[in-house]
């Protein structure tokens, strides 16, 4: 693990991790030229770059200062990203995915800077709450797990003063995380990433899961990663998605066939709230076979009246 020390703005590596040091972590959305792990790299090299070739790109400041934030509040590290992952290493990108979830959960304090919502101010044409609650940073894929794994979250405005916490402050938020596979995806349903397979990715520690990353397989990554829930859980919420009104619901109604497993998280979007059933545990689980999906469920008798409003 790489973290930045947030006086000398060097980077340093901890090989084992029972000997990393406190450290505090950035959560943030990705602007225009943002100093990567190459430019930060490119100052010990023997001779030096040129520092201004990275000091002037547009994401320096936020470098600067959210190492000043974690300094004034009395940290010496912080892991931002944009400059602690080698993304042209496949390697260290794959494992820092796999790891992102521990890493903000580990943090001693999260700070989710809001680069769109400006100071409080009673001047202000829309007030300050719904500049908050309009954030980009709430529609990101990634910032999901930055807002629920941190112990501590403190949410920061555009000057970077402290605006409140996730449990105090303008939102208040609890999760549990035993909460069912479908409520979790429902969360991620109508969040947005730059790449497609990134939306599935940024779920991994979410849902507890670790696999390789194949960058360019865009939808079959969320595939994959059912595969890997189905393997390694008895959750059968994961099945649950759709809605009366979508296309598969309106399939089945129809006698025409459609797919076990969701095409997209966005299929998640109305299964906030179901729970995961608690079944006879003589009952055997499911499993993904070389001939399709094993699974012992329960048959229910419909009401045909109501098959076109709940044609599950």
């Amino acid at each position: 693990m790489r973290l930045l020390n947030a006086a000398t703005h060097a980077l340093e590596e901890f090989v084992d991790d029972d000997h990393v040091p406190p450290y505090t972590i950035l959560s943030h959305t990705w602007g225009a030229e943002e100093v990567t792990f190459k430019d930060l790299s490119s100052a010990l090299t023997s001779p030096p770059v040129d520092w201004r070739a990275y000091k002037n790109k547009q994401g320096w400041p936020e470098i600067v200062n959210s190492a000043q934030h974690a300094r004034n509040c009395g940290w010496r590290y912080i892991w931002i990203d944009t400059c602690c992952i080698d993304k042209s290493d496949v390697t260290d990108l794959s494992e820092a995915i796999n790891s992102m979830f521990r890493w903000y959960e580990c943090a001693e304090v999260c700070y989710a800077y809001l680069a769109n919502v400006p100071p409080d101010h009673p001047t202000l044409v829309h007030p300050w709450t719904w500049s908050f609650r309009s954030s980009r940073w709430f529609r990101r894929g990634w910032t999901l797990q930055e807002l629920l794994a941190p112990s501590f979250l403190e949410f920061l405005d555009r000057d970077w003063n402290p605006i409140g916490s996730r449990t105090n402050g303008p939102m208040k938020l609890s999760w549990r995380r035993a909460s069912s596979v479908a409520t979790k995806l429902s969360w991620a349903a109508n969040r947005e990433t730059t790449l497609v397979g990134d939306r599935t990715y940024s779920l991994l520690g979410l849902l507890g899961v670790n696999m390789p990353l194949i960058y360019g397989e865009g939808e079959r990554a969320f595939t994959r990663l059912q595969h890997e829930l189905i393997r390694s859980s008895s959750d059968e919420s994961i099945f649950a998605w759709g809605s009366p009104m979508s296309e598969c619901s309106r399939n089945i109604a129809h006698g025409v066939d459609s797919p076990i497993l969701a095409p997209s998280p966005r299929d998640y979007e109305h299964t906030r709230g179901i729970v995961t059933w608690m079944f006879d545990k003589r009952r055997k689980g499911f499993a993904m076979t070389n001939a399709g999906l094993s699974l012992n469920a329960e048959l229910l008798r419909m009401d045909p009246r109501h098959a076109d409003r709940h044609p599950l």
